[in-house]
């Protein structure tokens, strides 16, 4: 009997074993499961700035109002009466990037004398500011070349993102009034004639350059 009894609890443990194990084989396993994308594009950011630089300050040959030739050499000159456009620099453009405009300027202005007395009858215009020597805020060659050089350079700085670079524009003006004063400009031309020549340049680079 006692055997029987034995047999019977090991057939009932199997069966329970069986079925604990049916159990766990066809049931679902659960987990934890998430996730997460990301995507993202971009284009290279827009510069685009453009400059012109121009020049047409002086000439062979000048006319007057009625179109008569008043002013003919072989090279280019200037005299009184003469006018012209020193420089142009014109900008176009909204980069997308801070900039900064830079100006660098060089205006020489050689031999401007009668003997050892500096005169230099030039009147130059940089927007609506006009540079001369006038005896009181420019008083000599060295002032007047200094103050239109800093006229152009005035107009460095910093533009932030998305700013029109034409702020930045700018000319130059240039004029030798007929009604000046005739014994000085005679005598400027006289030296001229005698090899002894009063000159003009200018050098205007103007850089944009992208800031951090």
């Amino acid at each position: 009997m006692k055997k029987k009894n034995t047999f019977m609890r090991l057939a009932m443990a199997l069966v329970l074993l069986v079925l604990v194990t049916t159990s766990a084989v066809g049931g679902t396993f659960a987990k934890y499961v998430t996730d997460g994308s990301a995507d993202d594009s971009a284009r290279v950011a827009k510069f685009g700035v453009n400059i012109v630089a121009t020049s047409d300050a002086f000439s062979t040959e000048y006319k007057n109002t009625e179109d008569k030739v008043t002013v003919k050499a072989t090279e280019k000159v200037l005299a009184p009466g003469t006018s012209g456009t020193l420089a142009t620099v014109e900008l176009t453009g909204k980069p997308e990037v801070a900039v900064n405009v830079a100006y660098t300027v060089d205006l020489k202005l050689e031999k401007w004398q009668i003997g050892s007395e500096e005169y230099c009858p030039l009147i130059f215009k940089i927007g609506d500011d006009v540079f001369k020597i006038d005896g009181s805020t420019i008083t000599d060659v060295a002032g007047l070349e200094a103050a239109v050089e800093g006229a152009f350079t005035g107009l460095n700085g910093d533009l932030a993102v998305n700013s029109d670079v034409s702020a930045k524009n700018s000319e130059m003006t240039w004029e030798w009034a007929f009604d000046g004063d005739d014994e000085k400009d005679t005598a400027l031309g006289n030296q001229a004639a005698n090899g002894n020549h009063a000159t003009i340049s200018l050098e205007i680079t103007c850089t944009v350059t992208q800031i951090d």
